[in-house]
């Protein structure tokens, strides 16, 4: 096999098929196909309510209950109540260690 072709080999009774096929189509489809890394959010970034389930996997009820009880660190603008990032990261990361199923 070369950089530039594949040679498939097929055995059918006493028939031997080789076909050449050029890999630089293969390759510009596959590149087509490939879809650039999304953009992901900064590690300071604040996340809104629905966002933070989001990221934690969880429902608008538990994030609620995990807040009331003093488990998510939150700061508050105006009425509404944001997250960091990086403080649902580091909780995730401390569930994960402890073994904790909240």
């Amino acid at each position: 096999m070369s950089n530039t072709s594949v040679v498939l080999n097929h055995l059918d009774s006493e028939l031997e098929i080789t076909i050449r096929i050029p890999l630089q189509p293969f390759i510009k489809l596959l590149e087509s196909k490939i879809e650039p890394p999304k953009q992901q959010v900064a590690e300071d970034a604040i996340l809104c309510a629905k966002e933070a389930c989001s990221f934690l996997k969880i429902s608008s009820s538990t994030l609620q209950c995990w807040k009331k009880a003093g488990k998510l660190k939150y700061v508050n603008r105006g009425s509404r109540h944001f997250f960091k990032k990086s403080s649902l990261e580091e909780f995730n990361i401390e569930k994960r260690l402890n073994g904790v199923n909240y």
